[in-house]
């Protein structure tokens, strides 16, 4: 029967034009942004650019389909809430989300809306040029439960970054919202890996051989968004268009900086977006300065011309430790990583890990900072600082300098003083082990291996 209507349906179609009768013109398909995997390596910037466009397409309402684009609507259109704010919010101690959530419980399927998120942010209504994106659809269809140490280095009690959702529109919960695709998600309450206990057990499993290494789908991604308050941070009041923006509280907030990791690669890819006016929001006693980044090879996308999304630029890519010289990568944004810029992302969240008895390697994002700058004032790092950290050896005798910079991390930070494995990687991902949380009660049967 299917295969008899797809073959009556052109002939329907032709009679119907032929009769005269009136045919509806079809929807246009505004969903043009499709990454290939293979980018990731061989056009780091293109691939950032195209998840760029992807995830910031309109999204469905949640009640319809969560984490699917309305295609239906252009990017950039006015009012539209981005895809990547309709997937799932972290959380962590203390503050509402939809992952980890209060007492380790098992978080709810996918499409369970009933844990309460707050209002997501969207494209301002007076836009920079709006309405080009409304009035000039075919140019469109045309164009192509620890302490993060984001939270100790750019807490920032004058200006403090904000985020919808996580908790830090009350001045707490991290640097910004974290939010997980669907894979990512479902990954995590497969294998269990929703509550600190749950951490534990894993670690336990796999030191016994009952449990692989946690390593996430190809098609896992997780963003993180740092917000601003426009009033706190002086933005001009003509500027505040130019921002995705959210509200709370009768305040508004400006999207400042995006995150992006995706398992595209083994290591992960990495990019990082900011708002153009990112350096303004200083001050001549506290500036903001510049993060590394690496070179945008291929250039924002015109389909992004003329709507709110034009005035973000990628701070740059990362894809491995270190070049083929050796000489280490760096990666970091200049809201985020505030005080300790000279850093690597890969670096730093390869400490992200989850062992039997505890969590993370003990100071591991510190250590990753000391491998390449053990001079940072600004989060408490010093020569003498690192030197404890990482050890005495790694510095030439008697003097305040590296033997030599490093990109990946020590293979000893995950060894125990028997030089047994004691801390398993939990696959780059620094929100596992900082936000989840005990269990107050017994877990599903199936998470006790």
């Amino acid at each position: 029967m299917l295969k008899v209507f797809h073959l009556a349906a052109p002939l329907l179609l032709s009679s119907a034009l032929l009769h005269g009768a009136a045919v509806a013109a079809p929807a246009h398909n505004y969903c043009q942004s499709s990454p290939l995997r293979s980018d990731a390596v061989d056009f780091p910037s293109k691939h950032a650019w195209d998840l760029f466009l992807m995830l910031n397409h309109p999204a469905l309402d949640r009640a319809i389909a969560r984490g699917q684009p309305d295609c239906t609507k252009p990017i950039g259109l006015p009012g539209s809430t981005a895809v990547w704010e309709s997937w799932r919010n972290a959380g962590k101690n203390g503050v509402p989300g939809e992952v980890f959530l209060k007492d380790g419980v098992e978080p709810p399927d996918w499409n369970d809306n009933s844990l309460k998120d707050e209002k997501p942010g969207s494209v301002p209504a007076a836009a920079v040029d709006a309405i080009s994106v409304l009035g000039n659809m075919e140019a469109f269809a045309s164009s192509a439960a620890g302490v993060s140490f984001h939270d100790l280095a750019i807490i920032d009690r004058k200006h403090p970054q904000f985020s919808p959702g996580d908790g830090v529109f009350e001045g707490h919960g991290a640097f910004g919202e974290t939010r997980m695709n669907r894979a990512t998600y479902e990954f995590i309450r497969k294998n269990c890996l929703w509550s600190a206990n749950g951490l534990q057990r894993y670690a336990k499993a796999f030191l016994e051989g009952k449990k692989l290494k946690i390593e996430f789908p190809p098609d896992s991604i997780e963003v993180k968004a740092a917000w601003i308050d426009f009033e706190a941070q002086n933005v001009p009041k003509d500027r505040w268009d130019t921002y995705y923006v959210a509200e709370y509280n009768g305040r508004k907030f400006g999207l400042e900086t995006l995150h992006v990791l995706t398992k595209d690669i083994p290591n992960w890819f990495w990019a990082s977006f900011h708002h153009k006016d990112q350096l303004s929001i200083g001050s001549a006693d506290d500036p903001i300065k510049p993060g590394a980044e690496t070179e945008d090879t291929f250039g924002r996308p015109k389909i992004l011309d003329g709507t709110v999304w034009q005035n973000y630029v990628l701070g740059g890519t990362q894809i491995e430790f270190e070049t083929s010289l050796g000489v280490p990568t760096q990666l970091s944004d200049a809201v985020v990583e505030k005080g300790f810029v000279r850093s690597s992302c890969i670096t730093c969240h390869a400490t992200a890990t989850i062992s039997a008895t505890a969590g993370s390697i003990e100071n591991g994002q510190q250590k990753a900072i000391c491998l390449l700058t053990p001079d940072s004032p600004d989060v408490g790092l010093d020569y003498k600082a690192c030197r404890k950290l990482i050890g005495d050896r790694y510095f030439v005798p008697n003097k305040d300098e590296l033997v030599t910079e490093r990109g990946a991390p020590l293979p000893e930070w995950y060894y125990d003083k028997s030089n047994n494995l004691a801390y398993l990687p939990s696959d780059f991902l620094y929100s596992i082990p900082q936000r989840a949380q005990a269990e107050a009660s017994s877990p599903p049967g199936r998470c006790i291996w």
